[in-house]
Order: structure tokens, then C-alpha cells, then sequence
């Protein structure tokens, strides 16, 4: 297929079909669309009596009517008012129905009767009255200005055919053509012979052509002596004007093949031309005086320019000033995008994406080397976070492998104690001691859990299997599990959940560990005789969990401070705690595709989680209880 498109003397056969089929079809187009109008098509008399036939009938009388309109009657045979280069003649007759003039000849069929004409004096007032018929010489010689028209007529019933089916194959012939542009005999595109010629170039000189040579043919046809010679001239032209377009239209096709059509042309060279000189002129100038110095040319321009235009109306002045204003607005367009650029890189920048580059190769006025200067230190930043989070994740495997080195001497001593606890001890102060060892072992092994918990929690190192969940039964679960101790500390929790169920996309076992930590600090640091609130609300696409309680003791910190490791809400450290749970809270949270807020007013604090909403389950679910049983166990075995 490629060696077709390539061939030259296919695109040779193929232009020269081109040049014919193409009027062939305008002018079929053109006298089909002429029937209809005509009203041609509509009609079935003879050719005399026919639309067309009368029209042009008529025409010539009017004609015949203004002569004698500025003349008379008498006047005609002197001048001999006839055409040589039609078959129409014509008959004058009087008000009493007398033949006054007669130029009809034997063969002169009657057309179009009873126009009338008038004699007026010299005040334009009706002296005479004429009646004049006209008539049409048949047959009609190929010389005969009605040639044309007894053609159309003629060949109205075939026309539309002919004009259709030339069309069809014109196209064809057309697309093949241009499919066929740029093509060489080696199969690839490439601008050869005249497409090397800049396209807007190549454009003004068919446009020359073209343009040119329909007024050259225009000229013609006015000095044509008959019919014939005025088809044929048409006829030159017309061949002429096809094959410049179709020039035309191959360079162009060419030029998009080849991509990057805009580069060959004379407005793109020319501007780049201009620009490599600007820039070489300013490169070395500090950027205020570039800024300057381009101000300073528009606004010089300008000045040049009204003065120019308000002394003598210099159009031409006038129009400089326009494009300058333009060319300006141009340059603030392109100057505010390079600022918006280093603008957009700072502010990637100061969210932390370290890996955004800034494209600086189209960047000038000292912008490119702000831009280098930025993706320089967005580099030395990603390596310095790098370094920090080796050195994070370090510190996570120490604690980690710490806290497991720690985790079996405490098992022994928690087991020790235990079978102490069970032997007969007399000694009051012994079993003292051994309820002290007890309890401060089960501490410093909660502490331990903990310490796993949170490292495995912040770097992420939790297997994660989310599901639709009902939020709504899990914190009744939540709450219900801890209703003794709540109530053994005096707090009455109060739950209020929306009539319908609502559905998170989370890992459950997960979420009962938050709300398990949770429920633990309001034991731990609520003011007794408070309640708890624990209000779900759908709101905006989300699920809000709202639990608030009132401190037993001031909290004087932020909320951001409350939610660091080894930070609590007491600040006497009197409490069970190690200020980790909100912390660990914070981290599952996020892992399992919520957020997490603490809000302090006062001694009221307020934990906010909230969930993207998903929708319930096709088929029944595993109840939330059995991922809540037993979840700290196996939550501490996977974080093991």
C-alpha cells in the first residue's frame, strides 16, 4: 500500500483525473442547483415556453423598453437595435394591433407576448403605448448566448445523475490524493520538490495564482465574441484554479504528516528569528533592567505610534500600536506563567513533594535559574527526609526488637509471681511485696505491648483487611464490653445513633482497638459522675463519630501535644497510663482510611473520627462481635 501511496505516476494520473473531474462537478453543481431555482424541474413545455427560455426572453425586451423609453420607436430601425450574438427577435405592435417593426424570421418560435412598452415626452409623461412579443430562432447555434441555457435544459434529467456520480468519484479520487501526500518511493513521508517550500509562503503564491488568473479569466470572457469562447475560457480557468488548490492541498497534507507544520512556515522562523536576538541582546542584563527595558519598548511604541496616528490619521500607526499592546499582553501572559510555575514548584515544595520538578527549558529573565535552584533543593530535601526516615525506621526496629527481648524475662517474672501467689505465704509484708512485683509487671508488660503496638502502628507495618462495617454496632459492642468498669468509675455513657444504619469500608478488628483506647481513657481520666457521649452522625458523604466527656483534671496543652507519644492528660503521671493509646488510636485510624481530630475547649474533650460512607453489604456479614472478641489478643499477636 505504501508503494502505491508513493508512486509518482499514480499522484500524476490521479491530479491531472483531478483537474477535470473537479469542474466537471462544480459546474454540475452549479447548473442543478440553477434548474431548481429555475424552476425547471418542475416544468415539462418546450424549450421557448419554458422559465429559463422566457426569462431570458424578457430580459431582452426590457432592454428593447428602456431604448425606446430615452428614444422612440422610430428610432430603432436607425440604429439597428438587434443582437447578432442571439436567436431573439421580436415584433413592435401599435395600440390598433399593427405590426410596426418585424425582425422575426421563419424559423422564430414565439415565447413571451404582449410587453409593453411606451413613448414618453420630455416631462416623462406616457405618449404611446406599444405592445411587443418576443420569439426565439430555433434551432439554436452553438455561438447563441442561449446555448448554454438550451443545453441545461436539455440535459436537465441527466444532470443531477452525472453531477452525483463525478462528485462520488472525485472525492474518492480526492482522499487518495491526499493519503497519498508526502509519500515517497521508499514508503516513508518527508517534505520533497515544492513542499519545501514554507507553507504560509507556498499559501500567498497560489493564492496569487489562483486569485490572479480568475481575474485574468474574467477579463477574457468580457472580450469573448461568442458563446463557445466563453465556455472555453471558463472551462481553462477553471482546470487552472483546480490544480492550484490541489497543489495547495497536498503541501498542506504534507506539512501535518510531518508534524510540527508550524515550524515551517516564514511567521515562525521570522519570530524565532526576532526572539534568539531579543534574548541574546537582554541575556546578559539583571532582571529589572530586562523588565525595564521591554516596558520601556511598548510603552516607546506607543508613543510613536497615537503621535503618528493624531497628527495625520496614520492607519498604519495605529495598527502598530494595537499589535504592540498585543505583543504586551502576550509577554505578561507568558511572564505570569514561568512566575506561576516557580510559584506552584515552592508551594509542591512546602506540601512535602519532594519528587515535583520544574520544567525550565522554555524559562528566561533569570527564571530558569530559580527554577534549577528549586529543583536543587527539592532533591537535597528528598534526600534529607530519606535519611530521616532510615533513621525513623531504625528507631522503630530497636523498640521493637527491645520490647520483644523484654517480652520474655516478663512472661517469667508475670508466671513466677503467679505460682508465688498460690503458695501459703505467713508473712504479711512478703505477700506485700509480691502483689507490688505483680502489678508492676503486668505494667511494664502493657508497656511493652504498647511500645510494639505504636511502632508497628506509625510505620504502617499492620496487615490491614478492610470490609463493609456497621460503625453503629461496633460502638454499641465497644461500650456494652466496658459497661462495669464505666460503671464502676461513675460515668453513665449515652449513645445516640441515626435511625438508619450506617456503613464504613474498614478493617473492624482495627477499629475495636481505637475504640477500645478510647473507652480506656474515659475510665482513666473522666471527672466521675459525668457521662460519655458517643453520637454518630452521616454527614456530607461521611461518617462522624463524635466522643466527648468531661477531664477530671485541667488540660493544659493542645490537642496536638495530647496526641504525641508518651503524653497524657494529667500532667502528675498519676494515672496507669503511658501516653501512647492515643497516639496508636491515631495511626490505626489513618491505616484504616479515616482521620482522627482531638478538640480541647476547657475540660471538655472531644475525639472526632470520621469514615467515608460505603454502602451495606449485598449478603450478611460476620457480626462485628466476633472480630471484637478477642481482637487485643490477635491484634498483639500480628504486631508480634
Amino acid at each position: 500500500m505504501k508503494r502505491l501511496l508513493g508512486s509518482t505516476a499514480a499522484k500524476i494520473a490521479v491530479f491531472l483525473c483531478l483537474c477535470v473531474l473537479i469542474p466537471l462537478t462544480a459546474a454540475g453543481a452549479f447548473g442543478t442547483i440553477y434548474c431548481y431555482e429555475s424552476g425547471i424541474y418542475a416544468e415539462k413545455a418546450e424549450f421557448q415556453k419554458s422559465r429559463i427560455c422566457q426569462d431570458f426572453v424578457r430580459s431582452r425586451l426590457s432592454d428593447l423598453k428602456r431604448f425606446v423609453y430615452w428614444n422612440d420607436v422610430s428610432a430603432i430601425p436607425q440604429t439597428e437595435f438587434y443582437y447578432d450574438d442571439t436567436s431573439f427577435t421580436y415584433k413592435i405592435k401599435d395600440e390598433k394591433g399593427n405590426v410596426v417593426i418585424d425582425t422575426t424570421k421563419d424559423r422564430s418560435v414565439l415565447s413571451y407576448e404582449g410587453y409593453v412598452i411606451y413613448e414618453v415626452d420630455s416631462y416623462g409623461e406616457h405618449t404611446k403605448e406599444y405592445t411587443a412579443d418576443g420569439y426565439v430562432n430555433l434551432p439554436v447555434a452553438p455561438t447563441d448566448s442561449l446555448y448554454l441555457y438550451k443545453v441545461v435544459y436539455d440535459m436537465q434529467s441527466k444532470l443531477l445523475e452525472m453531477t452525483v456520480a463525478v462528485g462520488i468519484a472525485s472525492l474518492i479520487l480526492l482522499v487518495w490524493l491526499l493519503c497519498s501526500a508526502g509519500y515517497g518511493k521508499d514508503g516513508t513521508v518527508a517534505l520533497r520538490g515544492l513542499n519545501r517550500c514554507w507553507l504560509d509562503v507556498f499559501a500567498v503564491i497560489c493564492g496569487t495564482v489562483f486569485f490572479g488568473g480568475a481575474e485574468i479569466a474574467i477579463d477574457q470572457i468580457n472580450y469573448a465574441s461568442n458563446t463557445a469562447a466563453k465556455i472555453a475560457v471558463i472551462g481553462i480557468e477553471l482546470v487552472i484554479m483546480t490544480a492550484v488548490l490541489l497543489f495547495f492541498l497536498m503541501s498542506a497534507a504534507a506539512h501535518f504528516k510531518t508534524k510540527g507544520w508550524w515550524r515551517h512556515t516564514a511567521i515562525y522562523n521570522i519570530v524565532m528569528a526576532v526572539w534568539r536576538f531579543i534574548k541574546w541582546v537582554v541575556c546578559s542584563l539583571p532582571r529589572v533592567w530586562k523588565l525595564l527595558l521591554v516596558y520601556g519598548i511598548f510603552v516607546l511604541v506607543n508613543l510613536i505610534g497615537i503621535s503618528l496616528f493624531w497628527l495625520d490619521g496614520n492607519a498604519l500607526a495605529l495598527l502598530t500600536v494595537i499589535i504592540t499592546d498585543i505583543c504586551g499582553i502576550v509577554f505578561m501572559i507568558f511572564f505570569s506563567d514561568q512566575i506561576g510555575k516557580l510559584r506552584i514548584a515552592s508551594e509542591a515544595l512546602a506540601a512535602g513533594n519532594y519528587e515535583y520538578k520544574t520544567d525550565a527549558s522554555s524559562m528566561w529573565f533569570g527564571l530558569k535559574k530559580q527554577a534549577n535552584n528549586l529543583n536543587s533543593a527539592a532533591t537535597g530535601m528528598s534526600k534529607a527526609v530519606d535519611a530521616r526516615m532510615k533513621s525513623e525506621r531504625f528507631k522503630t526496629e530497636l523498640i521493637t526488637n527491645v520490647s520483644h527481648d523484654l517480652k520474655t524475662p516478663l512472661t517469667s517474672i508475670v508466671s513466677y509471681v503467679d505460682l508465688l501467689k498460690k503458695e501459703n505465704i505467713e508473712s504479711e509484708k512478703a505477700q506485700e511485696y509480691i502483689e507490688v512485683i505483680d502489678r508492676q509487671s503486668k505494667k511494664l508488660k502493657k508497656l511493652t505491648e504498647d511500645l510494639v503496638e505504636a511502632s508497628k502502628a506509625s510505620s504502617g507495618a499492620v496487615t490491614v483487611n478492610r470490609e463493609n462495617l456497621n460503625i453503629g454496632e461496633l460502638v454499641n459492642q465497644s461500650v456494652g464490653e466496658f459497661a462495669e468498669r464505666l460503671a464502676a468509675a461513675a460515668i453513665t455513657p449515652v449513645i445516640n445513633l441515626p435511625e438508619e444504619e450506617v456503613y464504613v469500608y474498614t478493617d473492624g478488628r482495627l477499629l475495636w482497638r481505637v475504640f477500645d483506647n478510647l473507652i480506656q481513657n474515659i475510665i482513666k481520666y473522666a471527672q466521675p459522675g459525668t457521662r460519655a457521649y458517643f453520637d454518630l452522625t452521616p454527614y456530607n458523604g461521611k461518617a462522624v463519630l463524635c466522643i466527648k466527656n468531661i477531664s477530671r483534671d485541667p488540660l493544659n496543652m493542645s490537642s496536638e501535644a495530647l496526641m504525641e507519644r508518651f503524653v497524657r492528660g494529667d500532667s502528675s503521671r498519676g494515672s496507669d497510663g503511658n501516653g501512647l493509646g492515643l497516639s496508636i488510636s491515631k495511626s490505626l485510624t489513618e491505616l484504616c482510611g479515616g482521620t482522627f481530630e482531638i478538640f480541647l475547649d476547657g475540660d471538655l474533650y472531644k475525639a472526632v473520627i470520621t469514615f467515608p460512607l460505603s454502602k451495606a453489604p449485598a449478603e450478611p456479614e460476620k457480626q462485628p462481635e466476633a472480630a471484637a472478641e478477642g481482637s487485643e489478643a490477635h491484634l498483639s499477636t500480628e504486631l508480634d
